[in-house]
């Protein structure tokens, strides 16, 4: 567990070093912000009425957006030639795949005091979250990460479509209301929809708790099925180019 954790550390110091990173959570949470403003303006004219989870939305939507970008980790590892070198150790595919993921999810946490600060610049309420969902919003954007970063050891045209990922994804949690009642059933196959419930939930729900870690859970065995599956093409049929 320690040799882990320190190349979680590792990985999110090179993370943090990387502009386009650094930009994405800045821009992703404040455009959110933003554009949450303006919806409200337009909406409350010529009064503009606070909303206490304005900054906790675009906070959300800000994590979710670097930890979906930080699976193309995996596919830039490729480029540099190293992703054979990660693959290729003693440890499981996943213990090296999932501290390279695990560290754009530890990053995107800061998304909430970037929102926070802004709720405050824009004088916006700063309304309360559970504290209990934010480490469970954390491990379930790990767990969808973690199966996205896989298909990037599959293909290397994989980070074409990861934006396709972004928006559906952020629809099916229920973040901003289901759009359609078809839509809500769908999400509970994914872990972020429960873990928004308990995040913005004043109450604690033991319900969405056990949800939570159960969905986060398989989507985590998911991701370790399909690596050891890359790892076996490229080791015994010779059929994935992970170099």
């Amino acid at each position: 567990m320690i040799s882990v954790m320190r190349m979680v550390w590792f990985h999110l110091r090179q993370f943090a070093r990387v502009g386009y990173f650094v930009g994405l959570l800045v821009s992703s949470t404040t455009s959110m912000f933003l554009l949450q403003l303006l919806a409200m303006r337009a909406a409350t004219r010529p009064i503009l009425s606070p909303d206490p989870q304005l900054w906790a939305r675009a906070a959300l939507v800000g994590m979710w957006s670097v930890c979906t970008v930080s699976a193309g980790m995996i596919g830039f590892q490729r480029m540099q030639g190293t992703l054979v070198h990660v693959l290729f150790s003693p440890r499981s595919p996943i213990v090296t795949l999932g501290p390279i993921v695990a560290a754009g999810s530890c990053f995107g946490i800061l998304s909430f005091p970037l929102a926070a600060g802004l709720a405050v610049v824009f004088h916006q309420p700063v309304g309360a979250i559970n504290g209990f969902g934010l480490p469970l919003y954390w491990l379930a954007c790990l767990s969808v990460s973690v199966v996205v970063a896989t298909t990037f050891v599959f293909t290397r045209n994989a980070i074409a479509y990861e934006p396709l990922l972004l928006v559906p994804m952020i629809v099916l949690s229920g973040m901003f209301g289901s759009p359609l009642p078809q839509l809500a059933a769908v999400g509970w196959v994914i872990p972020t929809s429960h873990a928004i419930t308990v995040l913005t939930t004043p109450n604690i729900d033991p319900g969405r708790i056990v949800a939570t870690l159960a969905v986060s859970a398989a989507w985590l065995a998911s991701g370790g099925w399909l690596a050891r599956i890359a790892l076996r093409r490229a080791t015994v049929a010779g059929t994935l180019e992970v170099a």
